[in-house]
């Protein structure tokens, strides 16, 4: 009796020690720290502005394509809450963290089977990976981006009609999610050209894979030749206003220092290591890991050095080196640097993954207008108090109803979603999604100017042609600490101002 309870002591122990246990133990632990990060901080204010997409239901919008907005509105048919919004960003990082266990074992079936889950830990240091909670393009680009490197291995071994159709609905719902997912299609490719030559594409099922993605992207094509190709003018726009009239070695370095720590040291060592150590290497998973990640950190890398990139860009480029990576450290685990920089880096990730869990308690002793957590904070009770004074203006003065008003289009986003369906429009010449939204202030737009400063003192409305006078203020709270102010003001055209100007167009 004694030695078959021993046995199964043994067997069941030796159940945890599984690779298969410990990745599900793994995917499923960061699940629910990432859903206990999300029910302590509010949405910042790009996660309302991709909320507002799945409000305002569309075929795709001025600053990116419309898969955030499709996901997100499936989401409001059953909650508007905070937490809500960021269950299906947990749900793709989930999803993506187990379709990349399942690439890891196909590509490498003959490596260990501890490959995929030291894949995993490796990625999880990534801070940048324990952001998905919030919604943002790059969270399905990521799924997708997975599947389409999984179906052009399935292709390059079974070159069959429905592994071509994967490919090519994988490719058009990368499309569908993020403009930069363009660079998937250049890698496919170099895949195939490197690894089956150009008779490759000319098969059907390549022309088929071409033809499903292109119909999937439709939508965004259509959108813009309704709109004046808007997002097209929108991007070229924001490149050239962030890049320089010279290229800058010092921005490109600031960018490689950020990916250092933003992906952890861990994974931008053994990855470049792993990428290194795999080149000229011919078997198949390798050059299609390295085909698909360096084009992707090459052209950003480049780019960063105009000034019109960020970090988290190169996100898929830093997943698909991370199995190169984790081969790497495994194969010289027992280098002294390589256990010192693996602890060093583990160490600082826990070290931030505590301090995001702890800067959000109420209680900690920061000074007023001192908590780094004030740009996301107050902005429900802002846009309630905003929508009470446009109501009350209306109430003293009858005649349209006033709008909300703001300086910064970025800020448009936490009042236009905790107080929707009420109109914030943007004073500002640059174009945007409000815009199409909610229109410009016109010359006789009356509203409450919303506006806030993170430091003791009071910012001034200096408006040309409009007469502004503050009305209200109010604290956002975390505890007992002042973590910064907002200021409200009604705002309608000067009286000269008013008799000259024509509406704006």
């Amino acid at each position: 009796m004694n030695t078959k309870l021993s046995g199964s002591a043994v067997s069941g122990a030796s159940v945890w020690r599984q690779p298969r246990t410990a990745t599900h133990l793994l995917i499923g632990g960061f699940a629910l720290l990432h859903l206990l990060m999300a029910s302590m901080v509010p949405l910042t204010a790009f996660e309302t502005h991709y909320a507002l997409y799945g409000a305002h239901l569309d075929w795709s919008y001025i600053d990116h394509p419309p898969m955030v907005g499709w996901i997100q509105a499936l989401v409001q048919w059953f909650s508007h809450s905070d937490l809500a919004m960021r269950v299906a960003p947990i749900v793709l990082m989930t999803l993506s963290q187990y379709l990349l266990v399942a690439l890891v074992r196909r590509l490498f079936p003959d490596e260990s089977p501890w490959l995929s889950f030291v894949t995993l830990l490796v990625l999880q240091g990534a801070t940048i990976v324990h952001a998905s909670i919030a919604m943002a393009p790059e969270v399905p680009l990521l799924l997708f981006g997975l599947a389409v490197v999984w179906f052009t291995h399935r292709v390059l071994q079974h070159p069959g009609l429905g592994n071509w159709l994967g490919l090519g609905v994988s490719l058009g719902l990368c499309g569908l999610s993020k403009y930069t997912g363009v660079t998937l299609a250049l890698s496919l490719c170099l895949v195939l050209l490197l690894c089956r030559g150009p008779r490759f594409f000319f098969q059907r099922g390549f022309w088929l894979a071409v033809c499903a993605a292109g119909l999937l992207v439709s939508p965004v094509l259509i959108w813009n030749w309704q709109n004046d190709w808007a997002s097209f003018t929108y991007q070229l726009a924001y490149q050239m206003e962030d890049s320089g009239s010279q290229w800058s070695l010092h921005d490109a370095l600031d960018m490689q220092l950020q990916q250092f720590g933003f992906y952890s040291p861990l994974l931008y060592v053994a990855g470049l290591a792993g990428a290194l150590s795999s080149w000229g290497k011919r078997e198949t998973g390798t050059r299609v890991l390295l085909c698909f990640a360096l084009p992707i950190l090459l052209v950003f890398t480049y780019t960063s050095g105009a000034g019109g990139t960020k970090v988290h860009w190169f996100l898929l480029g830093w997943v698909f080196l991370a199995p190169l990576a984790a081969r790497w450290l495994m194969s010289h685990w027992q280098a002294r640097a390589v256990r010192l920089l693996a602890m060093g880096s583990a160490s600082l990730s826990v070290l931030v993954l505590l301090v995001a869990l702890i800067l959000p308690l109420p209680g900690l002793p920061f000074p007023d207008y001192g908590h780094p957590l004030s740009r996301l904070l107050g902005w429900e009770a802002a846009s309630e108090r905003a929508e009470s004074l446009r109501r009350q203006w209306m109430a003293e003065s009858g005649g349209e109803m006033p709008v909300v008003l703001v300086d910064n289009w970025h800020y448009a986003g936490p009042l236009a979603w905790y107080g929707h369906p009420t109109d914030v429009r943007y004073y500002g010449s640059s174009d945007n999604q409000y815009r199409i939204w909610y229109g410009r202030p016109q010359s006789d737009t009356r509203g409450i100017l919303v506006l806030f400063d993170e430091k003791d003192r009071v910012p001034r409305a200096d408006w040309p042609d409009y007469d502004c006078q503050q009305v209200d203020t109010l604290p956002a709270l975390r505890g007992e600490v002042i973590t910064r102010m907002f200021y409200f003001y009604r705002c309608a055209p000067a009286p000269d101002a008013a008799a000259a100007k024509e509406p704006a167009r």
